[in-house]
């Protein structure tokens, strides 16, 4: 069923005037322009993402990594993007200070998880001495 829904997605993307440049490569152009050298992965799957939803994905990925940049003190940052059983998976991680909670945060992470949640999404975040990672399931 799932590789039915997805077959039927595709198609109907395909039928609407291409983008010229997809979520994907945004996200991977965001995080390097973000992070610089402190991006020390980026694995970023090619799927098709409904373009409102991108723009949600591009936007919360955009905050997670200037988070990590100007909060973390880590030397590296990953970011991973992957479609599960029909559900867009997004990851930001550092290998920073840790203490990142949304009790700490200013509107940060609360605003990810509000607009994660507003999308029926699932927010998770841990933040230790070990550094941050923060997912979100959509």
């Amino acid at each position: 069923v799932d590789d039915l829904i997805s077959k039927v997605r595709r198609e109907m993307y395909q039928l609407r005037e291409p983008s010229l440049e997809s979520v994907q490569e945004k996200l991977a152009d965001a995080a390097a322009q973000i992070c610089g050298d402190r991006l020390s992965r980026v694995e970023i799957a090619e799927f098709d993402i409904e373009p409102a939803l991108g723009a949600q994905i591009t936007a919360i990925a955009t905050e997670l990594l200037r988070n990590s940049v100007r909060h973390s003190g880590g030397s590296e940052i990953e970011i991973l993007l992957s479609q599960v059983e029909n559900h867009t998976y997004l990851e930001v991680r550092d290998n920073g200070e840790g203490g990142a909670t949304l009790e700490s945060s200013r509107l940060g992470l609360i605003g990810i998880k509000e607009r994660t949640e507003t999308l029926g999404g699932v927010f998770s975040c841990r933040s230790d001495s070990s550094g941050t990672r923060v997912a979100i399931t959509l």
